[in-house]
């Protein structure tokens, strides 16, 4: 028989504290960390925060969360940089911005616009036309590869911004 007797600590009372909020303590089966986390659904920024703990007068234990400054996009910069180089490739592929009417226009000179001065340009106009017409499929190549994107979710950056 064993002569020690069952020891019953009294759990440590813990108050959470983030900027002028505070949080009554769920309970000693959650650790600091899983709190911060499950207020970080709420309070984004509290995903990078730091932890201060300080012991009060009164026995109860303060937790206080700073969140930190940090840059934008501080996340995962391996899947933001593939998501960035497929979004540059399809950019690259765009050719580059020339008005294709812009010389239309030179011809078609200064106002009024006369019905012989736009069959003046008329060969001009037909192929002008068409590389507008290519150029704006391009654009929206562009559009739709950056609509199959996956969401990414900056750390620093809340929900919505």
């Amino acid at each position: 028989m064993s002569d020690t007797a069952p020891t019953t600590e009294t759990p440590v009372k813990r108050l959470f504290v983030y900027g002028d909020q505070t949080f009554n303590d769920p309970g000693p089966a959650y650790t600091t960390d899983q709190i911060r986390s499950h207020l970080a659904a709420f309070f984004p920024e509290l995903g990078q925060a730091t932890i201060a703990e300080r012991q009060r007068e009164d026995g109860v234990v303060e937790i206080t969360f700073h969140k930190q400054i940090t840059t934008k996009g501080g996340g995962d910069a391996t899947a933001e940089t593939k998501r960035i180089d497929i979004l540059t490739a399809e950019l690259s592929r765009l050719p580059v911005r020339l008005d294709p009417l812009a010389a239309v226009w030179t011809d078609l000179g200064e106002p009024p616009l006369t019905y012989r001065r736009l069959l003046a340009v008329y060969d001009s106009l037909s192929p002008a036309a068409a590389a507008n017409d290519d150029e704006q499929e391009a654009r929206e190549g562009v559009i739709a590869q950056c609509c199959r994107l996956p969401p990414s979710p900056l750390p620093a950056v809340p929900l919505g911004y």
